[in-house]
């Protein structure tokens, strides 16, 4: 006779489905038999997850020219050049805004797609709530799509950057569960959603300090601005450095060698630029550099000198990875270029919707390392 066909059940811990695997259905001592349609899907998720979405390069990059053009160059121009030519280049500078906030938004869109649809990522509670605070920076997004200025005040103002960096956080934490029945990826692969998360985190307080401030001036709180501000800064500093972990170590191929020399000629570029404008701007160029990154711990004019080092290492090393043969590494390479046009705790509408874009990526990247890991 043969056997009775029977349900497949899944197994909880691998994730296979078992054709009734109790020995008294397969015969005592005998293995069961295995399917592998859900460990397929699995697979699809985590190849989902680690493809990079649309136009987030493209945000990357346009953010990246608009913090030089509006934050760089604009402020720091000869008040004795010609007026109809730096009004060329705000013109330009206002659409690159407009642009990044397009492009950032239409990645977010697609990145937020997986959390969304599938239940295996977050429970339903858990999506509410990514979906609320997505839903409050659409303002935000209106704002800095439609409007040729930069800054916002007001009601708006805080709504953005809440929203933009509870946002934030929530995807950041989601990165860091643990997948079932999958090993732990290694600590180093973890660092970049860790420091992302405490920049974040930091950021949020920092913003909520200084508005109790503004509402109660002798509430005692904002002694620990400071204190917020500088760990916040060093959770910043500590992503750029640690877009390293994300070179590989092997330049196997030419795609691996062109991406390491691209990154050490951007790296080599930012550091030459960096030291060529501090000759040039002298005791303005630590005004010009807290407006471009909003950073404040090395500002002196004997120490800021140093961050010409995290500054370069971000952005060479978040190009090389960026031109990566590996999907996820180039995702995570376009995230560290993202969060440095948007600089450390942003309050322009357009470096709000770019750094939800970043951590989205990030999270996107740290998941599908997760669910890519041999089984446990």
């Amino acid at each position: 006779m043969e056997p009775t066909p029977t349900d497949a059940t899944p197994d909880p811990n691998t994730g296979t489905e078992l054709v009734d695997g109790s020995p008294s259905a397969t015969g005592a001592g005998a293995a069961p038999v295995v399917a592998t349609p859900s460990s397929e899907g699995v697979d699809e998720l985590a190849r989902a997850l680690g493809a990079t979405p649309p136009l987030a390069f493209a945000a990357a990059a346009s953010g990246l020219f608009a913090m030089f053009v509006v934050r760089v160059l604009i402020p720091t121009r000869d008040v004795d050049g010609s007026l109809a030519a730096w009004e060329a280049v705000a013109r330009v500078g206002a659409f690159a805004i407009n642009l990044t906030a397009l492009a950032s938004m239409t990645a977010l869109i697609v990145g937020l797609f997986p959390w969304m649809r599938s239940g295996a990522l977050v429970n339903t509670r858990r999506r509410l709530l990514i979906a609320s605070f997505f839903g409050m920076l659409l303002p935000v997004w209106i704002r800095a799509v439609f409007s040729a200025r930069e800054s916002m005040t007001g009601a708006l103002a805080g709504l953005g950057a809440a929203t933009a960096y509870s946002l934030a956080i929530s995807l950041l934490f989601e990165s860091m569960r643990s997948v079932p029945g999958r090993r732990p990826i290694p600590y180093l692969q973890r660092l970049p959603a860790i420091f992302a998360a405490a920049c974040t985190l930091s950021a949020l307080v920092l913003i909520t300090l200084q508005s109790l401030a503004v509402l109660a001036p002798l509430n005692p709180a904002h002694r620990f601005t400071w204190l917020v501000s500088d760990l916040g800064e060093a959770g910043y500093l500590a992503l750029l450095l640690s877009a390293l972990t994300l070179v590989p170590t092997s330049l196997q191929g030419f795609r691996a060698r062109a991406a390491a020399l691209a990154g050490v000629t951007v790296a080599l570029t930012v550091g030459v630029s960096f030291a060529l404008a501090r000759s040039h701007l002298g005791k303005d160029f630590a005004v010009a550099l807290y407006y471009a990154q909003h950073v404040t711990w090395f500002l002196g004019p004997s120490t800021v000198w140093i961050y010409a080092f995290p500054f370069s290492i971000g952005v060479g090393a978040g190009v090389a990875a960026a031109l990566n043969a590996d999907p996820i590494t180039r995702q995570l390479g376009v995230a560290v270029l993202a969060w440095f046009a948007a600089g450390f705790a942003p309050r322009a509408p357009w470096r709000f919707v770019l750094l939800a874009m970043a951590a989205c990526l990030i999270a996107r990247a740290i998941l599908a390392r997760k669910r890519s890991a041999p089984s446990a």
